[in-house]
């Protein structure tokens, strides 16, 4: 009976293989025999709904359901070193399967507690780690359930570097599977950080950081350079390779919604091809080490989300970075990020306009009749309107150039977000004449000794 069992199996799992998952390799195999207590907390209900909804049915789903219920207790008993070998297919020298490991400190499904350090506390990765940990991020672990719920963390990592989850690396480099180098991030400094990596298995590794929002970092900026394996026509855009980007308010005990948002998954050209890929520009299809189908990013991905209506809220921003679904193509990137302030430069000396739209910031050209005015990066599609005469009506330039005093109005339109609308009160103060010998001026602003002859 058992033999007959296995074979069912073996069998259901070679006709998953090859309906629905072609071009994918390394497929973890996990047992089906499952204790009640370690799946306490497991949704099973929640699976079975989204998978009939996606069409998913017999020995498809069987495999899946088996497999997420493995990924569930290994997450959830923190067994790292375990779980990523066992989906390796890697043994010991001696023939032996890796060591479960299982610390005393594992935290379960609900992970550890949120609190909120001092506002942006090594958003750019640059202080290192303290204590076996990125200072000021945590990282948790998960499996990419295939669905569009966004998927909840069922373990905390206590330690780094994890090869495989975390890791951090200074700039330039060279990544190791696409070749490519790896340039200084778009937001200065030296250090990147890495989630997930080229190896496939069904999960992802998520970083956040916890900071209360005030008027100095109410703008959080962001780059990624992204490495994805496409699943193809078999899956939709649910389950394949993705990045997601929440926001969660810790003062409200929500996540922010709709707005901030931010998602996107590898462009496959099948069936549930993804329609939502924010403009990224990517490079592919691309064959690596044999296997076709994989792409990049044109370079550093840079994004702005604007705070300015969590001011005062404790919140804790997530970056998700997951393989596909079905365990057989991966996702990583490298990531950086920034707290800093929607300014607006005048002539390249950058001003704050007040968050509030409804107060509008005074830039005064001093010295100059004409004026260069440039939007924040990372903000666009910009619209610009000036007063009659300023010939800048619906411009979509990030920089505009000027010689009228006077009203503009700056609209920022990032993906994931509504409209970001800041009032610009422009004036110039010419230089002052002084009738002095030998004649000279100054700028409004600025001193100058004058002697008695």
């Amino acid at each position: 009976m058992k033999i007959k069992v296995l074979l069912l199996f073996v069998l259901g799992s070679i006709l998953f293989s090859n309906s629905r998952l072609q071009a994918q390799n390394k497929l973890p195999q996990f047992s089906t025999e499952f204790s009640g207590d370690s799946l306490d907390g497991f949704d099973e209900t929640e699976l079975r709904l989204h998978a009939l909804g996606d069409g998913i049915t017999g020995s498809d789903y069987l495999r899946i359901l088996n497999e997420q219920k493995r990924i569930f207790i290994l997450d959830k008993y923190n067994i790292n070193g375990y779980h990523d070998q066992i989906l390796l297919g890697n043994t010991f020298s001696d023939g032996s399967e890796p060591k479960k490991n299982i610390p005393q400190n594992a935290t379960g499904r609900l992970g550890s507690a949120n609190i909120a350090a001092a506002p942006c506390v090594n958003e750019g990765f640059e202080q290192g780690i303290v204590t076996g940990t990125i200072n000021g991020w945590q990282v948790t672990t998960g499996a990419n359930p295939g669905t569009c719920v966004y998927p909840a963390a069922t373990n905390t990592i206590n330690s780094f570097p994890l090869s495989g989850t975390i890791t951090t690396s200074v700039t330039p480099f060279i990544d190791p599977t696409f070749s490519v180098t790896i340039p200084n991030s778009p937001l200065g400094g030296t250090v990147v950080a890495k989630l997930n990596d080229q190896n496939p298995s069904a999960r992802f590794a998520r970083l956040s950081s916890s900071f209360p929002v005030t008027n100095a970092n109410s703008l959080y900026e962001f780059a990624y350079y992204a490495f994805m394996h496409d699943g193809g026509i078999s899956h939709n855009c649910c389950q394949q390779a993705q990045m997601l980007f929440r926001i969660f308010n810790i003062t409200t005990n929500s996540y922010v919604s709709p707005c901030p948002n931010f998602t996107f998954a590898v462009p496959n050209t099948g069936n549930g091809a993804c329609t939502n890929t924010l403009g990224v520009s990517w490079v592919g299809p691309l064959t690596i080490g044999g296997t076709p189908n994989y792409y990049r990013t044109n370079g550093w991905q840079k994004y702005s989300i604007d705070l300015a209506s969590l001011i005062g809220s404790n919140i804790r921003v997530e970056v998700t970075v997951a393989d596909c679904a079905f365990g057989g193509h991966s996702g990583y990137l490298y990531y950086d990020s920034n707290c800093s302030q929607i300014g607006v430069t005048l002539n390249n000396t950058t001003f704050y306009p007040a968050p509030s739209p409804g107060s509008p910031v005074n830039i005064v050209g001093l010295c100059a009749s004409t004026a260069t005015l440039s939007a924040p990066g990372g903000l666009g599609p910009y619209t610009w309107n000036g007063p009659s005469g300023s010939g800048v009506t619906n411009s979509t330039l990030q920089t505009i150039s000027t010689s009228v005093a006077g009203i503009y109005t700056l609209v920022m339109n990032p993906y994931g977000c509504g409209q970001i609308i800041r009032f610009i009160n422009l004036s110039f103060a010419p230089p002052t004449t002084l009738n002095v010998s030998p004649s000279n001026t100054i700028c409004a602003g600025s001193t100058v000794t004058l002697a008695a002859a």
